[in-house]
């Protein structure tokens, strides 16, 4: 479909000049500053006008100019802001975005294919961002003599039509495609590049994000997310010098014909499903306990359908009571309709009402006369798992309900404790996790004599941080202060990893340094975090708490007793509730909070009496790696957060933005050395104490609950 640039500049003149005034009636307002008011509306301009007058763009994807023009006919200046304000930013693995900025929209493209003329830009997901950044990828894979490369996709809507689109830029480029054809967990796609040895992944997922986004994750040819150094190489030197006039693509007919495509086979699989299973520690537990339990289980419409109910089936866990209203694979995610962002991830509170709504519905004996043990979730990509677990009589008044959301931290502090109970010697051992996790896990750690590396938020920097221990170098802060936080009991002798671990729900453990590079490590799993390989650890340690008659909370409780533990109480709220803040003004909102944030940080620096729910901050730090300081036009963005530390380094507080998207993120710890007799106590004091933390400092630096 072609227009006359005459039809199209007026096309274009309507749009900046009704955007202008959107801009100036926000400025005037003090919603934005200056400073952003006047890069904002050049950018939107430049790209708007490129994307409309770009005759590439045609060939790639006909009726993206008519989606452009019709919301322009609409009037849809924020949503056009949205789309035009910038590139998708390119976070520490590959791209997450709006694939639809509306779910009218979302319909449209679900319908109709990744060609629909829905409103596209370079701040979405949709054919020609996928086609520019492939393009650059195939790049750089051919610099470096790559030629296979594996692709598979998971349940977001057009999954497989956008992988199909990345196969024949491959095949075009001449690299070998092996394929996917049916939506998979991400972690299956790491180690199918593993164990069939290709030179790199990509895999089309926005993970735990909401129904309107997706995006694609690169992994390397260790079966691991690109590591940090290769990773700037790709964007820097490849990715920001493709044009969307470099796109070329092999015929869409000629796909299932070409020599280089194949379709993955059900083998790998059915050995990914046997790697897995070879981590139980004790089958003959399993096998007397794991026919007792009742456990429930909730795709959330996504990829670990298809693989978790088998992997606990051969495992020996009969009676998975799967919810059938969240098991269909589907990117609208029609069962989560509460709130326009919300996101189908197993580890937020509403979401796992969701699921235990939908278990009630379905198995109402069992809920209500409580024969439910767990009740395990894993997200869109299952890379990811929570588990909603049965509350102790006792403890009814601390939860407040008969089964909650257990924490990460929590979950995966009992999967190491359990884990060491079995180990003979961990001489060699180390863990890895991240800055904003549980303090918990360094305590048990040193306990048992195991080395700790705790990292920069991401499970690409945890499978980071092990490779570089696997090449024999020593981490620290000095050495590598874009991926160290801090480190305890390392030294050169520990190079097995026997776990990562991450407060967003994220788990995986990696062994010891493979004898290939293309080899998984020596004992281990994929080098990143496995929602699969989580839900069927915590089966294992919920057939344990069964054999002895307790509880998952009974279990961690027995941990906060050890008195060189105690009881740790953590707490975390993202700001928005749900999803990310939109446009311009977003951006404003997440920049204005981290400056006042900045403001509490500088009075503590010169003596100034600071509190936040009741406790006196004795000390502050903030983190900055340099990675998204150019997309913020901040030197020295503080991407890690700042910290507030109240006493001791086991007690703080801590705001961290998110890099790529509009939001931030609250986290907070209080720990108290406790014994038997007053241990419920403090666990209700804790939850109320750091509640109040997050609370009070959202509400002096201007980010209240919403």
């Amino acid at each position: 479909m072609e227009f006359t640039d005459e039809k199209l500049e007026a096309y274009f003149n309507k749009a900046t000049k009704e955007i202008d005034s959107y801009f100036k009636n926000r400025l005037s307002i003090g919603a934005i500053s200056r400073e952003l008011y006047e890069k904002a509306r050049v950018k939107v301009a430049a790209n708007l006008r490129l994307w409309l007058f770009d005759k590439n763009i045609d060939v790639i994807s006909p009726l993206t100019k008519p989606g452009i023009m019709r919301a322009i006919e609409k009037e849809r200046w924020e949503d056009i802001i949205e789309a035009y304000i910038d590139d998708v930013a390119f976070g520490t693995s590959g791209i997450r975005g709006f694939a639809a900025l509306t779910d009218p929209e979302l319909l449209e493209l679900a319908n109709q294919g990744i060609g629909a003329p829905i409103l596209k830009g370079p701040n979405t997901i949709n054919d020609v961002v996928f086609a520019r950044l492939t393009t650059g990828i195939a790049s750089y894979m051919k610099d470096r003599l790559y030629k296979s490369v594996v692709i598979g996709f998971d349940s977001r809507v057009q999954g497989k039509a956008f992988a199909e689109l990345l196969s024949r830029i491959f095949i075009y480029h001449h690299i070998e495609v092996r394929f996917f054809d049916t939506p998979i967990p991400y972690p299956l796609a790491l180690f199918a590049v593993s164990n069939l040895k290709t030179d790199l992944g990509v895999f089309i997922s926005a993970s735990h994000n909401d129904r309107r986004c997706n995006g694609f994750k690169i992994c390397t040819m260790k079966g691991a997310t690109i590591e940090l150094e290769e990773r700037n190489l790709l964007y820097d030197q490849y990715l920001t010098r493709t044009n969307i006039s470099d796109v070329r693509l092999a015929d869409s007919d000629d796909l299932g014909k070409s020599p280089l495509f194949s379709v993955i086979q059900e083998e790998v699989r059915d050995s990914f499903l046997r790697h897995i299973k070879s981590f139980l520690i004790d089958q003959n537990l399993i096998d007397t306990f794991g026919q007792k339990l009742t456990i429930g289980y909730s795709a959330f419409h996504g990829a670990g359908a298809g693989t978790v109910p088998k992997l606990f089936a051969a495992a020996g866990f009969p009676k998975l009571q799967i919810i059938q209203k969240l098991f269909t694979v589907d990117g609208l995610f029609p069962s989560f309709s509460r709130h326009p962002d919300q996101q189908p991830d197993p580890g937020d509170e509403s979401a796992a009402e969701v699921a235990l709504d939908a278990y009630r519905e379905e198995f109402k004996s069992d809920f209500e006369n409580r024969k439910l043990d767990i009740l395990i979730g894993t997200d869109p990509d299952a890379d990811r798992a929570s588990v909603i677990v049965r509350v102790p009589e006792a403890q009814q008044s601390i939860y407040k309900n008969p089964y909650v959301l257990f924490q990460a931290d929590e979950a995966w502090l009992l999967v190491l404790w359990y884990r060491l109970q079995k180990m003979t010697s961990t001489d060699d051992a180390f863990i890895v996790f991240t800055h904003t996790t549980t303090d918990a896990f360094r305590r048990l750690a040193e306990k048992y004599n195991v080395g700790v590396i705790r990292s920069w938020v991401g499970f690409g920097w945890i499978a980071q941080a092990t490779q570089e221990i696997w090449r024999g170098r020593m981490v620290s802060r000095e050495t590598h202060p874009n991926l160290i936080f801090e480190t305890f009991l390392m030294d050169p002798s520990r190079r097995r990893n026997i776990g990562g671990f991450e407060q967003s729900y994220g788990f995986g453990f990696f062994g010891g340094p493979p004898s290939d590079p293309r080899d998984l490590g020596e004992g281990g799993h994929v080098k990143d975090k496995d929602g699969t390989l989580g839900a069927l650890m915590i089966a294992e340690i919920e057939a344990y708490a069964k054999s002895q008659g307790k509880t998952l909370i009974d279990l961690v409780d027995e941990i906060y007793l050890d008195p060189k533990i105690g009881l740790f109480v953590t707490h975390y709220e993202p700001a928005p509730r749900y999803g990310s803040y939109r446009g311009i003004e977003g951006f404003s909102k997440k920049i204005n909070v981290l400056k006042k944030s900045f403001e509490f940080f500088d009075s503590v620096k010169r003596g100034e009496a600071v509190s936040f729910g009741g406790l006196k901050v004795t000390d502050v730090e903030v983190y900055r790696t340099g990675k998204y300081d150019k997309l913020h036009n901040w030197p020295g963005f503080p991407d890690e957060g700042i910290r507030f530390y109240f006493g001791n380094r086991e007690n703080w507080l801590i705001v961290r933005p998110s890099g790529t998207q509009q939001a931030l993120r609250f986290h907070a710890q209080i720990h108290y050395d406790v014994i038997k007799e007053n241990l419920f106590a403090k666990k209700k004091e804790g939850y109320e104490t750091v509640r109040r933390m997050i609370r009070e400092f959202r509400e002096r630096v201007g980010s209240p609950n919403d």
